[in-house]
């Protein structure tokens, strides 16, 4: 896995105005599992694109959705009813998870500040204008 990201980290972004990642694997706190089944700490695999290691995504947003377990701990969830308007969801059948639906995105990595300038939030201030641009919908 470190090295597709490393892969990636190497091409040149300049023309790009972002770059969206997803993991969707196994893991444990901090970590992800390749398909070699070997842990990877998120950590490593998010550094592959900071200004240090990918300049040309400097100043542009870097966004990673991570789908895998952190810890071993089991949600007890809440209870839930359906109705014909509402999505069905599928788990035990009796509840979703307490944090279901949730989008999660950092401006920053675990032990940083979050950035900021006049205008507010740098990380937040470059997705606004990349989603309100028509080209990028």
């Amino acid at each position: 896995m470190l090295d597709i990201m490393k892969k990636y980290q190497k091409e040149d972004h300049t023309n790009y105005d972002s770059f969206i990642c997803f993991i969707l694997s196994h893991g444990d706190k901090g970590t992800v599992l390749g398909v070699d089944g070997e842990e990877e700490f998120i950590s490593n695999l998010i550094s592959c694109f900071n200004g240090r290691n990918c300049e040309t995504l400097i100043g542009k947003p870097k966004v990673f959705f991570i789908q895998a377990c952190q810890g071993g701990e089991l949600d007890a969830g809440v209870l839930y009813y359906e109705d014909d308007s509402a999505p069905i969801y599928e788990c035990d059948g009796k509840s979703l998870p307490i944090t279901a639906d949730f989008l999660t995105a950092y401006s920053t990595t675990e032990d940083n500040v979050s950035l900021r300038s006049s205008d507010g939030s740098v990380f937040i201030q470059k997705l606004c204008k990349i989603l309100e641009d028509p080209h990028h919908l």
